[in-house]
C-alpha cells in the first residue's frame, strides 16, 4: 500500500507542469491563471506534507529503504513547492503593481 502511494505521488509530482521562473516573470498572468497556480501550490504543499508523514511512518515501522525513498521524494516535492510558490508570489506582486499603475493612471484622467 505504501509503495503504491509512493509511486502515485512521485508520478504526480514528476508530471506536474514546471515553468521556468524567468519565462513566468515575462508573462502577464490573468486572475484565473493565478488562481490555478495557487491551487497547484496547494497541491504541491500537500504532496510535500504527505511525504513527510510517509517518511515518519516508514522510519517508525523500520522500513529504512522506503523511508529513504520518501525522504528523496520529500526533498523533490519541497523544491517543486518552493519554485511554484515563488512564481505565485511574483505573479501576485506583478498583478498588484499593474493594479496600482491602473489606479494612478485613472486618477490623472
Amino acid at each position: 500500500m505504501k509503495q503504491c502511494f509512493f509511486s502515485l505521488m512521485l508520478a504526480a509530482l514528476l508530471l506536474s507542469p514546471v515553468l521556468s521562473s524567468t519565462a513566468q516573470a515575462q508573462q502577464r498572468m490573468s486572475s484565473s491563471q493565478i488562481a490555478e497556480l495557487e491551487e497547484h501550490v496547494k497541491e504541491q504543499r500537500t504532496a510535500y506534507q504527505r511525504y513527510v508523514l510517509a517518511e515518519q511512518e516508514a522510519t517508525e515501522d523500520g522500513s529504512l529503504e522506503f523511508a529513504r525513498q520518501c525522504r528523496e521524494a520529500k526533498i523533490k516535492a519541497f523544491e517543486a513547492y518552493s519554485a511554484s510558490n515563488a512564481r505565485l508570489q511574483a505573479a501576485k506582486s506583478q498583478q498588484n503593481q499593474r493594479k496600482k499603475r491602473a489606479e494612478i493612471s485613472s486618477d490623472y484622467r
